[in-house]
């Protein structure tokens, strides 16, 4: 009888420890992946022609690019600016994805593919519409005065503000659809219409200087692209590349994650 007993206590022991071993800790449910942040600036000044046939096509392309990439999911948020003498007050619109990705996890197959085929039906709806809105920028034109000037410095600014409000690990890219010429009146400012830098020495110089304007800036991962007015046969005089010298150590001492062209067939990261 006591064997008897002894084996059913072993026994219920053993269920016990096969339950408490059995158990798992509640899982943690996966972080969400980061808000995607586009800021586009669109120069609206004289230097730059968006009637121009060349030009419209490549902003164009580049604005599709961008939207595509950067409205993938709720939340993904854009803004949009136009470039010019008061680019402090160049805001065009802003825009914030609205389109959730259900909850599949209870679903059976074929609804879960349906869900997930609705949902990207409706993101790309959300897409197209900010697209739309993008060229309508694109194509405004600009009938008053301060297409005569480019304020690209305040530009900065306007970054690091727009970050400051975002969640630290938010995906921030930066493009400017422009020319990139700075071109401000005014003491300790810098007009590269009418003195523009000659050499790599004189750009680097010049940004170097101009990097105190910025102390206090944070552009810290922020991913800046740029997309130049220009075809291959446009001549050095007209396009000066000492411009983009002179903005990459503008960049490069504000510790931005990287500073690039954007290529008509980039992939964006």
């Amino acid at each position: 009888m006591r064997n008897l007993c002894d084996a059913y206590i072993f026994g219920v022991l053993l269920y016990l420890l096969a339950a408490c071993g059995g158990a798992q800790a509640p899982q943690t449910p996966p972080s969400p992946p980061p808000v995607n942040y586009t800021l586009v600036f669109i120069d609206k000044t004289v230097s730059v022609n968006t009637d121009d046939d060349f030009v419209k096509n490549k902003y164009e392309k580049a604005l599709e690019l961008l939207v595509r990439r950067g409205i993938q999911k709720q939340g993904d948020k854009i803004d949009v600016y136009f470039l010019h003498e008061n680019t402090i007050r160049g805001k065009v619109f802003s825009y914030t994805c609205r389109t959730a990705m259900p909850d599949t996890t209870t679903m059976n197959p074929t609804d879960a593919a349906m869900a997930k085929t609705n949902y990207h039906l409706l993101l790309r709806k959300e897409q197209d519409k900010v697209l739309k809105r993008c060229l309508e920028a694109l194509a405004t034109p600009n009938e008053n005065y301060s297409k005569l000037y480019t304020d690209l410095w305040t530009s900065l600014h306007i970054i690091d503000k727009r970050r400051a409000r975002l969640p630290h690990d938010a995906r921030v890219r930066v493009c400017y659809l422009s020319d990139m010429v700075e071109s401000m009146p005014g003491n300790g400012r810098r007009d590269f219409f009418k003195k523009p830098p000659y050499s790599q020495m004189q750009a680097i110089q010049y940004a170097k200087e101009d990097l105190q304007h910025f102390a206090d800036l944070d552009l810290s991962g922020v991913e800046v692209y740029y997309v130049l007015p220009f075809s291959p046969t446009t001549s050095a005089t007209q396009s000066n590349p000492w411009m983009i010298a002179y903005w990459e150590t503008i960049f490069q001492g504000l510790d931005v994650e990287e500073f690039a062209e954007l290529e008509e067939e980039a992939q964006l990261p």
